[in-house]
């Protein structure tokens, strides 16, 4: 029971990181009816972004953004960035979230409001914020697995 518990919640907790399919909005909600006082988001997140509409990548002016592609672990785009700035990039900063310009994985910030934020020079980029599992997720998955197997053999043992 323990095992199949450990693996479900590790299903869960995957699955609630993997919104980028959906509306920002559609996120927030999932999470605020799971909890009364939002312990799912960070520190500071402000719910007001939720409101911009979905096409809206950047909320920095002099960009333009084409090619849209929301998937269930990633979102990718082009970006024209017309002048060298910070840019705010429509998604929450969480661990396991990376960010890849030009395909090359990028180290990056947040604002106040939690968004992933990146300075880029005057230029064409193809953005892609892409999930990927933690190094602590990746451990208790494999210490589920384990935890399985042995659980399997124990019950095989005792029943001989």
């Amino acid at each position: 029971v323990i095992v199949f518990l450990s693996i479900v919640n590790t299903r869960n907790y995957m699955r609630v990181n993997m919104y980028t399919d959906f509306p920002l909005q559609t996120y927030i909600d999932a999470e605020t009816t799971t909890s009364s006082f939002g312990e799912y988001f960070l520190t500071g997140f402000n719910q007001k972004i939720t409101n911009t509409p979905k096409e809206v990548m950047v909320f920095e002016e002099n960009t333009k953004t084409s090619d849209i592609v929301y998937s269930t672990n990633f979102l990718s785009f082009d970006l024209k960035n017309e002048v060298g700035q910070i840019l705010s990039f429509r998604h929450i900063a969480f661990p396991g979230v990376n960010l890849y310009v030009n395909n090359e994985k990028q180290e990056y910030d947040h604002n106040e409001n939690k968004l992933i934020t990146k300075y880029l020079e005057k230029g064409e980029y193809k953005i892609l914020i892409k999930y990927e599992k933690t190094s602590i997720t990746k451990i208790s998955l494999l210490i589920s697995f384990l935890s399985l197997i042995y659980f399997l053999f124990f019950l095989k043992t005792k029943t001989l």
